[in-house]
């Protein structure tokens, strides 16, 4: 996967506001009134910026309106409010429009999770879209491949993904992105490239191709030698064969030793058909590839079987591990023994079970936590409560749950596992001011802050460090005297970035902000430079390169040029 689209998923740990308030891009039409008085919220008013917030889960508020997305409401429901209609995450979305449905959904996401305020709803966007942007050309290039109705299944995700799972920012970078966030985006980084195609990484190429070349330059995906070809010893280059020596004195690919080909040694036989080289014989005769073995036969690994599985069986009355899952009706070691429609019914930590056709969603189940916590529920589902369940946040407080689960609905939360065969409850998170131990324990909106549930911080109100502040907001320093912090918004072009901390604006869809220029102890904001400009820090480029006339690294205070970029 490509470095930089691979950057760390911050840790904040809040609840899921069930209806998103928009981040809208153009005008919106007119909204509904304002919040309901219950639970559901209500619909909302018509800015451009999302309208008000959503109604609280024991009272009202003002609903979230009108937005290319539309609709607002209360934390666990509740109706949308007028808008323009945003895209339909069900349906394929072409290339040229996914950024702008991304980052809609993405900041919608952010707003509905309370980690970012309407007032930096237009900064969300434009931070969002500057990333992907850059992956878009990655796209035209032939590095990534796409597919609209992925693209579609990554936005609904997006727009969906837990607040449990964290920020989308910290301070005012992206801190997930395709790589970090849903796993439905992961397919947009399926590496296609062939030879030339510009790389930053081997996943960056297709299937028998490397991401060639190191230092300054720019690298490219070349071919992989293959069989009969020339190759390295040391790196054992070969695509789909083994490197070996040649009769010559160098090396050159050979063809993987099928069962019963003679072998050399470790890397010499195909691993999908043998399990290996057999070592050298007694009477110095030659080594052979062995073949796997078939299911049934007795095994200790499961490298050994044509299955790739060997079970459990001597946890059972057969005293044997044998390859391949084991039947419907007879007794299994493990939840793996058994095939993908049955589970192993009755097992615990000392007593065997029986592998038993899976339960469907709303049948009667019962917890088996201490052997494994799969419970025999179809469709992915958990046993909660006596019955199959899809996991859904549906679990309200009270309710079974179980550890680093999404099982409890907004509002609740989900605590470490007891000791006994039971799951825990569902517990209400707390309100600004209760006593904490993680973020998870904390309403939407708040964060753990030496163990007080704490609301972040939005734009001119104090912070210590930049995690207590919304998203896209940062934590300067703004009085050094004092040693006063406040959540600042990030700076455009031309404004002032003195204050240590200070992060300046995106001037140019190149996936990373401006930069700071710091002259007798003032700052001021300057977009990326592009190509020939002069420069003194790669990050003052547009295209992340900047050189000496020689292609060296600039080290301060030497001065250099900013290279065209890597990806056009």
């Amino acid at each position: 996967m490509n470095l930089p689209l691979r950057l760390a998923l911050f840790g904040a740990v809040l609840s899921l506001s069930a209806c998103p308030t928009p981040i809208a891009t153009d005008d919106a039409g007119s909204g509904g009134g304002s919040g309901g008085g219950d639970a559901t919220g209500g619909g909302g008013g018509s800015t451009i910026t999302g309208g008000g917030t959503g109604g609280a889960v024991d009272g009202g508020g003002a609903g979230g309106g009108g937005g290319v997305t539309g609709g607002g409401g209360g934390t666990t429901g509740g109706g949308g409010g007028g808008g323009a209609t945003g895209f339909d995450a069900g349906s394929p979305i072409d290339l040229n429009q996914f950024c702008d449905a991304w980052a809609t959904a993405y900041c919608d996401r952010e707003a509905a999770c309370l980690f970012l305020d309407t007032a930096q709803g237009m900064t969300c966007l434009a931070r969002v879209k500057d990333t992907c942007s850059a992956w878009q050309r990655r796209v035209a290039a032939g590095i990534y491949r796409y597919e609209p109705t992925e693209g579609a299944a990554c936005v609904g995700a997006t727009r969906n993904y837990s607040c449990v799972l964290g920020r989308g920012f910290a301070g005012g970078a992206i801190t997930f992105d395709f790589g970090n966030g849903p796993g439905a985006c992961d397919p947009l980084l399926t590496g296609v490239g062939v030879a030339g195609t510009p790389c930053t990484a081997n996943a960056d190429c297709a299937a028998g191709f490397t991401c060639a070349g190191g230092g300054t330059a720019c690298r490219a995906c070349a071919a992989l030698p293959t069989v009969g070809e020339a190759c390295n010893l040391l790196a054992g280059n070969c695509y789909d064969s083994s490197c070996r020596p040649a009769p010559d004195g160098g090396a050159e690919c050979v063809m993987l030793g099928m069962p019963g080909a003679v072998c050399t040694g470790f890397g010499t036989c195909d691993p999908n058909t043998t399990r290996g080289c057999a070592p050298t014989p007694t009477d110095g005769g030659m080594r052979l590839c062995l073949s796997k073995d078939p299911d049934g036969t007795v095994c200790g690994m499961s490298q050994s079987c044509q299955s790739n599985y060997c079970n459990n069986g001597n946890r059972t009355d057969a005293g044997v591990r044998s390859c391949g899952t084991i039947m419907t009706g007879s007794p299994c070691g493990s939840q793996t023994d058994c095939a993908p429609t049955a589970f192993c019914s009755g097992l615990t930590t000392t007593v065997p079970g029986v592998c038993t056709a899976r339960l469907a969603l709303g049948a009667t189940c019962t917890i088996q936590r201490l052997a494994d916590p799969n419970d025999g529920c179809a469709d992915g589902g958990l046993c909660l409560d006596g019955t199959c369940k899809p996991r859904q946040n549906q679990q309200q407080v009270g309710q079974n749950c179980r550890s680093s689960s999404l099982d409890c609905a907004p509002g609740g939360w989900c605590p470490n596992l007891p000791t006994d065969a039971g799951y825990p409850l569902c517990v209400a998170q707390g309100i600004a001011g209760a006593t904490c131990g993680n973020n998870a324990e904390c309403q939407a909106g708040l964060r753990c802050n030496n163990n007080v549930c704490t609301a972040l911080a939005s734009a001119g109100q104090p912070c210590f460090a930049q995690q207590q502040c919304k998203d896209t907001l940062t934590c300067p320093q703004v009085d050094a005297g004092m040693g006063f912090f406040a959540c600042t918004p990030l700076v455009s072009e031309g404004g002032d970035c003195t204050a240590n901390g200070t992060t300046c604006a995106s001037g140019v869809d190149n996936g990373q902000g401006g930069f700071c220029l710091r002259d007798a102890g003032m700052g001021s904001c300057f977009a990326p430079l592009l190509a020939g400009a002069d420069c003194g820090a790669n990050g003052q480029c547009a295209s992340g390169r900047c050189l000496r006339d020689d292609a060296g690294v600039v080290n301060p205070p030497a001065r250099g040029f900013c290279q065209p970029p890597c990806v056009p």
